[in-house]
């Protein structure tokens, strides 16, 4: 049931775009209380997706578009 810091990183980003299994809740509720900076991690990353999502929904569905695609082509 331990976890890495870096299996408790993806489980946060998941955690945030669905429900995660009871399990996997467990595990990262338990390595949160250890582990500070993942604790952290999680406090910053919900601020950017809330920042991310406020600026998305005051844009136009055409710019958000354009945003993506600018998006996709740098990370490529």
């Amino acid at each position: 049931m331990k976890i890495s810091c870096k299996e408790a990183s993806e489980l946060i980003e998941m955690k945030q775009a669905s429900k995660l299994s009871f399990s996997k809740s467990l595990s990262l509720k338990i390595h949160l209380i250890i582990c500070k900076t993942c604790a952290l991690y999680e406090k910053q990353s919900k601020i950017i997706n809330k920042a991310i999502g406020k600026y998305l929904d005051s844009n136009t569905p055409e710019k958000n578009e354009m945003l993506k695609k600018k998006i996709i082509s740098k990370l490529k």
